[in-house]
Formats: C-alpha cells, structure tokens, sequence
C-alpha cells in the first residue's frame, strides 16, 4: 500500500513539475513579446505621436 501512495505522489510532483516548466516558458514568452511590443510601440508611435486608441484599432485591423 504505501508502495503505491509513493508512486502516486512522484507522478503527481511531476505532473507539477512539467506544468511549472511549461508556464515559466509562457511567461518567459510573453514578457519578451511584451518588452518587444513595447519598445516597438516607444520607437515608432510616440516619434509618430499616434494617439493610443488609434494604434488598438491598427492592431484590431489584422
């Protein structure tokens, strides 16, 4: 019995293990898109001074 309870427990630790690696991934990825985003929309909007609400609706257009 307690064989089995300890199998159980390291499938369980890593079930948890493969989805906190795949979510440090996607937090990885989305905070370079973020930062990437965001020095786009420094390097080209604000020289631009493009309103806010203008540049959502050029993204929305895709």
């Amino acid at each position: 019995m307690g064989g089995i309870v300890h199998r159980y427990d390291q499938s369980a630790y890593e079930q948890i293990h493969k989805i906190l690696n795949r979510l440090h991934c996607t937090i990885s990825l989305v905070l370079l898109l973020f930062y990437l985003f965001r020095l786009l929309y420094l390097k080209v909007f604000k020289e631009q001074k493009i309103k806010k609400y203008a540049f959502l609706q050029f993204i929305f257009k895709f």
